[in-house]
């Protein structure tokens, strides 16, 4: 509907290794619901764990599904961070961010994807599988590293949207394309499933290369801006 406000109100957490694979997993779901906020571990944790995760300090039952709860609280692991209104460069990052909602604290979790330096956390807006994408979503694009298209990328370039089913890590991949046909990088795990099966529909998706003011030191990173076209 037009002008209806999109409000997200859960979050895939994911978790990037240290090894040269710097893969990322998502290993649980941060949601909120009348106002308590909720943490739980995934089934596909003992993947992260072979890689190096051992839990997060504030959650340390790994059990799969078993939520921990905060009433009117955001969880400190998660809560570190969000930038504090009194930074001077904090407007700065808002409208950097796109955040319409600066005091909805996963709005500024979705956008800036809450890095931190001190570890492989990263947060990023749930999407189920069926999702219309009506809405544009934000993407941090995985794979950059192996593929030189980084290099001649460029800020509101459109690109392609591309199955790979002859990748052998994932068979929902779904691979990134400059305009000149080099590879950029792949759409993140958790997102691949919802972008293919658009594609294989035949939606028509625009997809636009947008830079991560959180990682903006860092030339080899890019986000991806994609919706559904009517």
């Amino acid at each position: 509907m037009a002008g209806e406000v999109h409000v997200i109100s859960r979050l895939f957490v994911l978790w990037r290794s240290a090894d040269e694979s710097r893969r990322r997993f998502v290993i649980g779901d941060l949601w909120r619901d009348d106002g308590t906020f909720y943490f739980a571990y995934r089934d596909g944790l003992p993947a992260a764990e072979s890689s190096g995760f051992s839990g997060l300090a504030e959650f340390p039952n790994c059990l799969a599904g078993q939520p921990y709860a905060s009433k009117g609280y955001l969880f400190p692991t998660f809560a570190q961070r969000i930038p504090s209104p009194r930074r001077p460069d904090y407007a700065a990052l808002m409208d950097q961010w796109q955040v319409d909602r600066r005091d909805d604290p996963f709005e500024v979790l979705a956008r800036s994807g809450g890095v931190l330096a001190t570890d492989g956390i990263e947060l990023a807006e749930y999407r189920t599988n069926d999702d219309p994408l009506t809405v544009p979503l934000r993407i941090r694009v995985a794979g950059l590293r192996h593929y030189p298209g980084r290099v001649t990328a460029e800020e509101n370039t459109h690109v392609s949207l591309v199955l790979d089913p002859s990748n052998a890590h994932d068979k929902d991949a779904v691979k990134i394309l400059l305009n000149d046909g080099a590879a950029l990088g792949y759409v993140p795990r958790c997102y691949a499933p919802l972008i293919r099966d658009h594609l294989i529909r035949g939606d028509n998706l625009e997809a636009v290369l947008r830079r991560p003011v959180v990682l903006a030191d860092d030339p080899k990173r890019w986000q991806l801006e994609v919706h559904r076209v009517a």
